[in-house]
C-alpha cells in the first residue's frame, strides 16, 4: 500500500509518475510547499481535477464547464490569457454537448478579451434550455462579464467581482473618445482620433443593444436599459471591480456563496498555470 507523499496516510490510489497523494488537498499542499511542479506531474493534477469535477456534478445535479485563464510571468506562452475565437469554439462545443434538460454550471475565471467570441459564448449560455449558472470564484471582467450577464444565475463570493463593459478602441475607452469630440472642436482633433471616436460610438451602441437583449426578459426593458447604460457609459474605469453587492443593486440575479468544492477545484488549476493558457473541462458523461 502506498502512503500519501504529503500527509503520510495510507492510500489505495495508484502511484503517479513520481508521487502518490490521498486527496486533491494533499496534492495542492505538496506543490505549494515545493513552489513548483514539473511536466511529468501534471497528469496527477489533471486526474484530481477530473475526479473533483465529477464529484461537483454529482452533488449539484449539473454538468460543469470551466473556462479558467491563468498567466504566470516567465511561462512559455502557448495560449493567450484572455478570450479568443478558439475559446468560443471550444466552449460552444462543450455547451452543445450537454443535454437540453440538464443544467450547466459554468466556472468563469477570466480578465476579458475579444468581444465577438465573448458574445458567441454569451448567446450559447443564454439559449441553453435548462439554464446556466455562471460561477465566479474570483473575477470575470470585461467580456467575461458579458458572459455572466447571459446566465440564469450568477454565483459569486462577497469578494468576487465583475467589470464594466465599455468597449476599448485602440486602448481608449469608447465613452472617453466620444467625450473628446464633444469637448473640442472637430478642427482641433486629429483625423485619427475622429475616426476612433466614430468607431467608439458604433461599438458603444452595439454593446448596449446586446446587453439589453441578454437581460431584458429578466429585468424588463427599462431596467435593462439602465443597466446597459451604467456598464457602458464610462462612469467607471474599465478595471473598476463591481462586487456581488453592487451587481445585486443593479438588479442582476446574483447569489452570494461559491461552494467550497469549487474553490478546491480552482486550486488545482493554479499549478498548471506554469504552462500558461486557457483550461477547459469536457462535461463528464456528455
Amino acid at each position: 500500500m502506498c502512503r500519501c507523499e504529503n500527509c503520510g496516510h495510507p492510500t489505495n490510489r495508484p502511484l503517479t509518475v513520481t508521487h502518490s497523494f490521498c486527496c486533491a488537498r494533499c496534492l495542492v499542499n505538496y506543490y505549494t510547499s515545493q513552489g513548483r511542479t514539473s511536466d511529468r506531474n501534471l497528469n496527477s493534477l489533471r486526474e484530481f481535477r477530473s475526479e473533483l469535477i465529477h464529484q461537483i456534478e454529482e452533488k449539484r445535479g449539473s454538468k460543469l464547464v470551466t473556462m479558467v485563464h491563468r498567466e504566470q510571468v516567465g511561462a512559455q506562452r502557448k495560449h493567450k490569457p484572455y478570450i479568443t475565437i478558439e475559446d468560443s469554439e471550444d466552449i460552444l462545443y462543450r455547451i452543445r454537448s450537454v443535454n437540453d434538460d440538464t443544467p450547466i454550471d459554468f466556472i468563469l475565471h477570466c480578465p476579458g478579451g475579444v468581444i465577438m467570441p465573448a458574445e458567441l459564448i454569451a448567446l450559447a449560455v443564454k439559449e441553453h434550455p435548462a439554464g446556466v449558472s455562471v460561477v465566479v470564484p474570483h473575477y470575470a471582467m470585461s467580456g467575461a462579464t458579458l458572459i455572466a450577464l447571459a446566465a440564469k444565475e450568477i454565483v459569486m463570493d462577497s469578494y468576487s467581482v465583475l467589470g464594466p463593459l465599455d468597449p476599448q478602441i485602440n486602448g481608449y475607452p469608447s465613452p472617453s473618445l466620444i467625450k473628446l469630440t464633444e469637448m473640442k472642436k472637430a478642427d482641433l482633433v486629429s483625423d485619427e482620433m475622429l475616426l476612433l471616436a466614430d468607431v467608439a460610438a458604433k461599438s458603444l451602441r452595439q454593446m448596449r443593444v446586446f446587453i439589453i437583449s441578454l437581460i431584458r426578459d429578466r429585468l424588463g426593458s427599462e431596467k435593462a436599459t439602465a443597466v446597459a447604460e451604467f456598464l457602458t457609459g464610462g462612469y467607471l474605469t474599465h478595471d473598476r471591480p463591481i462586487t456581488a453587492k453592487d451587481a445585486q443593486a443593479l438588479g442582476l440575479p446574483v447569489k452570494i456563496g461559491v461552494p467550497d468544492e469549487i474553490h478546491e477545484l480552482m486550486r488545482l488549476y493554479k499549478f498548471a498555470s506554469q504552462h500558461h493558457g486557457s483550461w477547459y473541462s469536457v462535461p463528464c458523461g456528455s
